[in-house]
């Protein structure tokens, strides 16, 4: 499993277009202020070199297509599996072969209304745990430590959209120690935090598992 995170640098946009296709270019033109369009290119940009580098292929051959949940994969590589997040000024990718994955980078942000938040977004487990803290900041870490090991499970497992996954997966955030996690006989993760690679942020990473040994 592969793993790359980067700071944006928008004035090193510009470098990076002759890795993108025409028509994302095209795209670009869309966005209303300059930084979005910059985001948008080097997000393309290095979601194509980084690829590359690890098939060694030309960046502009990839090709991309979507699942029926919105999620793109390499139609020409369909053992190699990639997932992007970013947030603020970072990146993150993750590429792996043979089984999905899913990455999710979200910046710390510090709140006095983390427990009201929680209860719309978490399962009981997750409620309990915030609420039995009483120091605001570790709350938040909690928070976005839980928010982001969820959405990288349903990035992997291809969910479209959160409020659609039915599916309580409050024992994915609390089991801190165990970091496999089966939600059904068809949909067993792995997943680990990497909130040490990028200071003020919080990043999980989800790859789901072949073999499914639990008898739930």
């Amino acid at each position: 499993m592969h793993i790359n995170i980067r700071k944006f640098n928008y004035k090193s946009a510009c470098e990076y277009e002759r890795f993108i296709t025409d028509e994302e270019s095209s795209k670009s033109n869309r966005f209303k202020y300059p930084q979005g369009k910059e985001r948008y290119i080097l997000s393309k940009a290095w979601t194509r070199e980084y690829i590359s580098e690890i098939l060694d292929i030309e960046p502009k051959t990839i090709k991309f297509q979507k699942t029926a949940n919105g999620k793109p994969y390499l139609s020409e590589y369909p053992d190699v599996f990639f997932n992007i997040s970013h947030s603020e000024d970072y990146f993150a990718i993750v590429v792996n072969e043979k089984q999905d994955v899913g990455i999710d980078i979200e910046k710390i942000r510090y709140s006095e209304n983390i427990e009201k938040l929680a209860g719309k977004a978490f399962g009981p487990k997750e409620i309990a745990k915030i609420r039995s803290i009483t120091d605001k900041e570790e709350q938040t870490q909690l928070f976005y430590h839980f928010w982001t090991r969820r959405e990288a499970v349903i990035k992997c497992l291809s969910k479209k959209m959160a409020k659609n996954f039915k599916v309580d997966i409050s024992d994915v955030a609390t089991s801190l120690k165990d970091p496999m996690i089966c939600l059904s006989p068809f949909d067993c993760v792995e997943v680990f935090d990497r909130m040490e690679l990028v200071p003020e942020y919080s990043i999980a990473v989800a790859k789901k598992i072949k073999d499914c040994s639990i008898n739930l």
